[in-house]
């Protein structure tokens, strides 16, 4: 059902949907929205027509920065489009990455003060959500730089 071709009237239903919204703010969110979900349709020719039929239909009142997103997108070729998708999705997955380890980071310190205080391994691992292997391998290196 999702590779299937779009009626020519759901067609026209995307280009004219945002012309529905009377909020000129609100107008410029559908519109937003409208392109991110004709960004998904399959059908390359159905996607560039429904792209610049919706910079057509609301040309008096799209946001002009947005607007040059849209054409620049159009213009892009779709190996050039997979690329960039695919940078996106490697550049959240960096910071992804980095919060997850400050993350750890900070869970880690927290278990070595608790270990400072002489806290049970297992109430240790509970709070700082590291697991109880991690938390004894904390352990041993603390004992191992107190004895150093």
């Amino acid at each position: 059902m999702a590779d299937e071709r779009l009626t020519d009237e759901d067609v026209m239903r995307f280009i004219i949907l945002p012309l529905t919204q009377p909020d000129k703010k609100r107008k410029q969110g559908l519109i937003e929205n409208t392109v991110e979900l004709a960004k998904q349709v399959k059908d390359d020719v159905q996607q560039a027509f429904i792209l610049a039929g919706l910079l057509t239909a609301t040309n008096k009142f799209i946001d002009q920065e947005y607007s040059k997103v849209i054409r620049e997108w159009l213009a892009m070729t779709k190996v050039a489009r997979i690329f960039e998708e695919e940078k996106i999705q490697a550049v959240n997955e960096a910071v992804n990455k980095a919060v997850n380890e400050t993350q750890k980071s900070e869970r880690i310190e927290t278990a070595i003060k608790l270990l400072k205080l002489g806290m049970p391994f297992e109430t240790i691992a509970e709070v700082s959500t590291l697991d109880l292997e991690t938390v004894k391998q904390l352990h041993t290196e603390l004992s191992k730089e107190e004895s150093a």
